[in-house]
Formats: C-alpha cells, structure tokens, sequence
C-alpha cells in the first residue's frame, strides 16, 4: 500500500505505529526498541514544526534498519583467519567488501560496536598475510589470478597491481576505525575522484 494511502487511513501516529511494529520485528529487539524510540521522538518534534515529511521519516527509519542488517551481515563473512569470505584464503575483494562498510558504520552509531572493532583488529593480520617481501599483495593466496584478460594476470602467490590497491586501500580503512593500532600511526591520504578511495566520515 503507498505510503500517502496508509497516512490518510491511519493518521501520523498511526503510521508511524506500523513502522515501529515493522522494525520490532526485527532479532535484536532491545536495541531497536530504544533506538528506534529515539529516532521517532526526534523525527516527531522535526514534524511538528513542518521541517521533515512523513515520507522522509519512513525512508531515514528503513535505513537505519538495514544498516543494522549489513553490520549483521559484515560480521557474519569473517572466518577463522581474520578475512571475509566463504574460502579461508579469501580475496582482495571479499575482504574490501565487508571491511569497508563495517568501518564506515562504526563511526555511525553503537550497535555492535565492540565486535566490529574486534573483527577489524583481526581483519589486520589477514590483509597482512597477503603482502609480499616485494612489498605488493596477492588477490588471493595460493591461487594464481585472472582480471579479464591474460595480460591482467598474476601467478600463484605472486604480486600484482589490483590486489595491491585494493588491500592497501583496506589497510587505510583499517587505520581509521583503529588509530591506536600501529596502521592508525601512518598519516593516510585519500584523494577525492570516481573509485573506492572516498572518504567523507
């Protein structure tokens, strides 16, 4: 049913009922229920003085929700070596796609926090397996690697351009949720054009 529909049925308050009932459904219900609790107080009193539409409430409300999935589900990739992915040998790929949002959704709020922070010291060793006496990374180890074309190739444990980005790019992250281990003593540089290197927490 469209949200304009459901306002004209049930009122405001009435709609908002339903999204808390929503979100309530969700495992960790404690949590949500305080924060949640929160987030429609502040929502309500930005309503009251004509600064914020319902349907603005109903979207901020579903993405603090599935931020608190994708935490969930970052955390459920790592495996026993400290990287992500279903192989213990995970790749430059899988490790980025779960370290980068789990370090920008530790600045974001409390949920899990402490877990997060302890999957990412972790993560730290692992990214750290793959780096070469070269100074390069390998995508994955013990496992030679094809990006798209023979000349985009490296063999088994050998260093190539594509890993090495995207795990020193991990390594930056990394330094930034945790400043006080030895990465967070480096001062990371991140330039601001089209690719993952974004930084704007």
């Amino acid at each position: 049913m469209n949200i304009l529909v459901k306002i004209r049925e049930k009122g405001i308050l009435g709609t908002i009922k339903a999204l808390k009932r929503r979100a309530l459904s969700y495992p960790n219900k404690i949590f949500i229920s305080i924060k949640l609790k929160q987030l429609l107080a502040q929502r309500m009193s930005l309503l009251e003085n004509d600064r914020l539409d319902i349907l603005e409430i109903r979207q901020r409300t579903l993405n603090f929700i599935e931020s608190l999935r994708i935490i969930d589900s970052c955390l459920r990739t790592q495996n026993k070596f400290g990287g992500f992915g279903v192989p213990a040998n995970s790749s430059a790929c899988e490790d980025i796609d779960s370290i980068d949002p789990l370090v920008r959704l530790y600045f974001l709020g409390n949920y899990r926090k402490e877990e997060i922070k302890k999957s990412l010291e972790r993560a730290i060793v692992w990214v750290l397996v793959n780096m070469n006496e070269d100074g390069g990374f390998v995508f994955r180890r013990m496992e030679p690697f094809v990006y798209g074309h023979k000349l985009m190739s490296s063999g088994k444990d050998e260093s190539a351009m594509f890993p090495t980005w995207f795990r020193t790019l991990s390594l930056a992250y990394l330094a930034k949720a945790l400043p006080t281990s030895f990465l967070g003593k480096f001062d990371w540089q991140f330039i601001r054009c089209p690719g993952y290197q974004f930084w704007n927490i």
